[in-house]
């Protein structure tokens, strides 16, 4: 195995594996064979000059030589992703007698920092904290420094209730 690269996003499959296959002295009808990490071929070749793997998610990958229907080698590869972007749910202000309410975003984990674009549906903004916000769903979208996203979404509710005056004489 001479390099891995890993996957960019978590739960994408854009990872690789480079490999150089050489069968010993006088072997022959030689093919590459890659397995899952539940032995399923997912590539064989007959070509040792294409022993690459491409466009895998992680996970663990084998590659076995085999040469006249016999295994000559084995070698692992072990792919790996970023982590999932985590954006709490947490940090709403519910619209209350003051009329408006908020979201206040903090404490977001994974993916590759900086966290550089905030896209919210319906678009109210593009920070991470919004103020002056009616009632309603509010769905945002990180995205980190890879072009990774990630999701949440926030529910504000009017907390306010009737009031009545009753006037006596």
């Amino acid at each position: 195995i001479n390099s891995v690269t890993n996957v960019s996003c978590f739960g994408g499959n854009n990872g690789a594996v480079s490999a150089t296959v050489t069968p010993a002295s006088g072997s022959t009808n030689c093919m590459c064979v890659w397995k899952n990490s539940q032995g399923v071929i997912i590539k064989s070749s007959a070509n040792l000059s294409d022993c690459n793997l491409a466009n895998v998610a992680s996970g663990s990958y084998t590659l076995e030589l085999i040469c006249n229907s016999q295994s000559q080698c084995t070698s692992q590869a072990n792919v790996g992703q970023a982590d999932r972007i985590n954006i709490p749910a947490t940090g709403v202000t519910n619209v209350s007698c003051s009329g408006k309410g908020a979201i206040n975003v903090t404490g977001i984990t994974g993916g590759t920092q900086p966290f550089n674009v905030y896209t919210w549906d319906p678009n109210v903004g593009n920070t991470s904290n919004l103020t002056n916000l009616d009632a309603g769903t509010y769905r945002l979208t990180v995205t980190d420094i890879r072009g990774c996203t990630g999701t949440q979404t926030y529910v504000i509710t009017d907390t306010r209730t009737e009031m009545t005056a009753t006037a006596t004489h």
